[in-house]
């Protein structure tokens, strides 16, 4: 009788033990069992405020390219968006002035190229546009004078600022990707405007106010010296190489 009972129980504590030792360990549930196909994991991550971050600046780098965007036109194609230029009012040296909420005055296009750029280079080289003695802008606080000068090559490239990255940043430098469209290298007078990716520039945090290291155009002109619309006055010093 006695042995009955002990194979009984024998039994039923080996039954016990296949069931992984009936209550078992708590933890085993948490434990990781391998597929045998590892593909069907599929890892779920939380969001990351480093990706908000990373949107938030890829904006502000669109909102800078496009105002760096309305410089150059102002100073190389002498366009301003809204702008209505006074044909009675052009001098004997061939100004013409120009109204324009974006651009009231010459004082609010430096005013502008300040907020936008991180140091005095860019400003510089558009302010003597397209030379000291007699460049591209003039005014004062209350007004804005452009030249008309058909001598002057009309800059074609510009950043697409549908396709503008991040690609790594700290708290106080970022540094832009994007792709600018223009005529290609080898046939200037193509109406298409050719893609160039995988171009980079820096902004950078200046006394709380994110700001570009360069303009697109000193940018373009480091690269592509050769360009007909390529100045020999512009400084390539910030620029950074493709």
């Amino acid at each position: 009788m006695m042995r009955n009972i002990l194979a009984l129980l024998l039994v039923a504590g080996l039954a016990c033990l296949t069931l992984t030792a009936c209550e078992g360990d708590p933890s085993d549930q948490y434990r990781y069992s391998k597929p045998d196909d590892l593909s069907i994991v599929t890892p779920s991550f939380p969001e990351s405020s480093v990706d908000e971050a990373a949107q938030q600046l890829t904006k502000t780098a669109i909102e800078l390219l496009s105002e760096d965007a309305a410089v150059i036109d102002l100073f190389f194609n002498g366009y301003v968006e809204d702008g209505e230029y006074l044909d009675e009012e052009t001098d004997a040296e061939n100004y013409t002035q120009v109204l324009s909420n974006t651009f009231p005055s010459f004082a609010s296009v430096k005013e502008k190229m300040n907020e936008i750029y991180a140091n005095d280079e860019s400003a510089n080289f558009f302010l003597s546009f397209p030379n000291a003695e007699k460049p591209r802008l003039k005014g004062d606080d209350k007004s804005l004078y452009v030249l008309d000068d058909e001598d002057i090559i009309k800059f074609p490239a510009y950043v697409d600022v549908q396709e503008v990255t991040i690609l790594e940043y700290t708290d106080t430098s970022a540094t832009i990707e994007f792709t600018y469209r223009g005529p290609d290298y080898f046939y200037f007078d193509s109406n298409e405007d050719m893609p160039f990716p995988s171009n980079r520039i820096n902004m950078y945090l200046v006394d709380g106010v994110w700001k570009l290291d360069t303009s697109f155009y000193q940018y373009y002109a480091a690269n592509n010296p050769d360009m007909p619309w390529v100045t020999q006055s512009y400084s390539s010093s910030s620029a950074v190489s493709q």
